[in-house]
């Protein structure tokens, strides 16, 4: 029914999200649900269940999917996610197959940018980058009170990394997010300013958000 008052009201795009949203046993009949009203569903998963999934995902029409991965050391991913650091790299190459077999499928890699991981952020979009794969940068925000253990704090640092992820964006290295939104990362870290001086955000008049419990909401806003 959600998914039937959303095109209702005009969307165009739906991501499907969680949680894990492959923990789901009606997953796919809630993507092709998607599909029928003629959306674009947008999966965002860890990747560990996507080996099993690919095929049938493939076959029901989904062609977007964005996968949760942020170091490409073990140890720092699994510091940061808790999760099996083999079985996320088995994700990403299942996406990787399933767009190789399914031409079209859009693949994303949304990467939360920490002091566990600034050293190694390059070497990640490299990585992905040869595999054709987009990176979106997410900066840890304060939810649940943890920006303070793993925030970025040494000024110097996150600009140097700055400037390398700008270059690097020049030349065509696959980075999703903007010069802008890139050129940011120093005052929302440094100078904890959430989003630029005199921006005025249109994401609240454009998406909605809808949470396990059913409210909606006009963003996903983490306090």
């Amino acid at each position: 029914k959600v998914i039937e008052d959303a095109k209702k009201l005009g969307t165009s795009a739906i991501a499907v999200n969680g949680g894990e949203p492959l923990l789901r046993n009606d997953i796919f009949e809630i993507i092709e649900k998607i599909i029928d009203n003629k959306m674009l569903p947008v999966l965002m998963t860890n990747g560990t269940l996507l080996p099993k999934s690919r095929d049938q995902l493939g076959k029901i029409g989904l062609r977007y999917v964005i996968i949760s991965f942020d170091s490409m050391i073990k140890e720092i991913y699994e510091k940061q996610r808790g999760i099996s650091f083999e079985k996320a790299l088995d994700g990403i190459e299942a996406a990787i197959k399933m767009r190789e077999k399914y031409p079209g499928v859009e693949i994303h890699v949304s990467a939360v940018l920490t002091k566990n991981n600034q050293d190694d952020f390059i070497n990640l979009v490299e990585y992905m980058t040869k595999r054709g794969i987009k990176v979106q940068i997410s900066p840890i925000h304060n939810y649940l009170h943890i920006k303070e253990e793993i925030s970025i704090t040494d000024r110097q640092k996150i600009e140097n990394l700055v400037t390398k992820l700008l270059e690097m964006k020049k030349d065509g290295y696959l980075i999703a997010s903007s010069v802008g939104f890139i050129k940011h990362l120093v005052n929302f870290f440094c100078d904890n300013e959430n989003i630029p001086k005199n921006y005025q955000c249109k994401v609240g008049y454009t998406n909605l958000f809808i949470d396990a419990n059913m409210n909606v909401r006009p963003i996903y806003a983490r306090m």
